[in-house]
């Protein structure tokens, strides 16, 4: 049968930095110069794959309920307030941003349902978590799992916005401010890992 290519998105969630050698490319022409390296590479391994026929398949799924950081009275008042000031007065420039931000995520529901996944093929393992994972996630998960080979596919089955770590909310980078790009509990990330772990461990055990 034909080949069918697959690409995914994996662990990004706090590395948006993008290394092009110290040159500077003109708008979107550093897209076409990266699509290219990643293809000649991928069409340089097509030729020492390994292909086989009989390899063992295997598919757990589950859903994790997870509290909304929905706005408190406080920020609320804030955040009405600041809707009636002149953007020219806002003490940030993303200020009107995070206003508007926070009278969204007052309309969400107190808790959310995001779908988990493990796939097993053969020796290696995909973890499928429908949030932006940062870095560090994705390599706690492969340490964790019981397979040779394991990579996290974020974004999969839906969005439920950054994940980061619960020391990332004590730093207070931007992926921790609360909008609907970073809604979920503070202690979400520990929770997904350790039902990401359930479910590999349940992909390994399945004949």
């Amino acid at each position: 049968p034909p080949f069918v290519g697959m690409m995914s998105n994996g662990t990004s969630g706090n590395t948006g930095a993008i290394e092009r050698n110290g040159k500077s490319y003109p708008p979107f022409e550093w897209m076409k110069v990266s699509a290219r390296i990643l293809a000649d590479e991928t069409l340089q391994k097509l030729k020492i794959i390994d292909y086989r026929r009989n390899t063992p398949l295997a598919v757990h799924e589950a859903e994790l309920a997870l509290a909304v950081r929905r706005p408190d009275a406080e920020r609320l008042a804030w955040a009405r307030k600041m809707q009636n000031v002149p953007s020219k007065k806002h003490p940030h420039r993303w200020t009107s941003v995070y206003v508007n931000e926070a009278l969204h995520l007052e309309k969400y529901p107190p808790t959310v349902d995001l779908k988990l996944q493990a796939i097993r093929i053969g020796e290696l393992a995909i973890a499928g978590i429908p949030c932006e994972v940062f870095a560090e996630t994705g390599l706690q998960i492969k340490k964790e799992s019981p397979h040779k080979a394991t990579f996290v596919m974020e974004l999969a089955n839906g969005y439920g916005g950054y994940l980061p770590p619960p020391r990332q909310h004590e730093l207070g980078g931007y992926e921790t401010w609360p909008a609907r790009s970073s809604f979920l509990e503070t202690a979400a990330e520990p929770r997904i890992r350790d039902m990401i772990s359930q479910l590999l461990h349940k992909v390994r055990r399945q004949p």
